[in-house]
């Protein structure tokens, strides 16, 4: 399998605090990987995140997406790489209210040219997320659960192929989590994407094939694991 994403001696610095959130990271992904990105509050997964995400750069290193080297990018072609290649799930959904599920859905359309047919596979998107019908209700009229569903939708429309999840079940209860993390791993399995979750959870974790364990901006696990949840079924 081919890396889709590439970290070599990464660190970032906020030059404000004199914070050291990563310091000299290296690791690579591979295609169709699922992956835990694990560690308590301050450790720097979230700036990892933001590193992965192409939505942020490093102070040094570089970082690596199928094999096009990022780090001296423009803004703009790190825009559109980050567009065609990588959908993004986050805990707060960030969905726009005065908005219906499938224009949503189709917002990420907006940056690019597209297709006529792109509010079709929207409507194919909401069904493959079991939302089939709810096309026209806003955030305000779904549950959590049914948003976050949404989001799954909406980070999928471009057909990335990497799925990157900020603590995707973090608002939700124990319950709809599940539903969640089992939309992940079918997307991961049936449809081949590389599947990132950031977060602190063991629980979440567990369903990932292989943990990245962070303290203090490094690396201090990173090893396969025998995920508990779903691949059996």
């Amino acid at each position: 399998m081919k890396d889709v994403i590439r970290l070599e001696n990464v660190s970032k610095i906020y030059k404000e605090t004199k914070v050291i959130a990563l310091d000299n990271v290296s690791f690579s992904i591979k295609q169709n990987d699922f992956i835990a990105i694990m560690g308590p509050s301050g450790s720097g997964k979230s700036t990892m995140l933001h590193i992965l995400g192409l939505l942020d750069k490093p102070n040094k290193g570089d970082v690596y997406i199928d094999e096009i080297r990022t780090t001296k990018l423009s803004d703009d072609q790190i825009a559109e790489i980050r567009n065609r290649k990588i959908g993004f799930i986050f805990q707060q959904f960030n969905l726009m209210p005065h908005l219906n599920a499938l224009d949503n859905v189709c917002l990420p359309c907006l940056f690019k040219e597209v297709p006529n047919h792109e509010k079709d596979k929207a409507h194919e998107l909401l069904k493959l997320v079991g939302l089939g019908g709810r096309e026209k209700n806003r955030p305000g009229q779904l549950s959590g659960g049914e948003q976050q569903r949404v989001a799954i939708a909406r980070a999928l429309i471009n057909d990335p192929e990497i799925i990157l999840a900020d603590e995707p079940t973090g608002n939700l209860d124990s319950k709809t989590g599940k539903q969640i993390m089992a939309e992940l791993v079918h997307l991961h399995k049936d449809h081949k994407k590389t599947v990132i979750v950031v977060t602190h959870d063991p629980e979440i974790a567990s369903y990932a094939k292989r943990h990245i364990n962070i303290h203090d901006g490094k690396i201090l696990h990173d090893h396969a694991k025998s995920a508990r949840y779903l691949w059996k079924k």
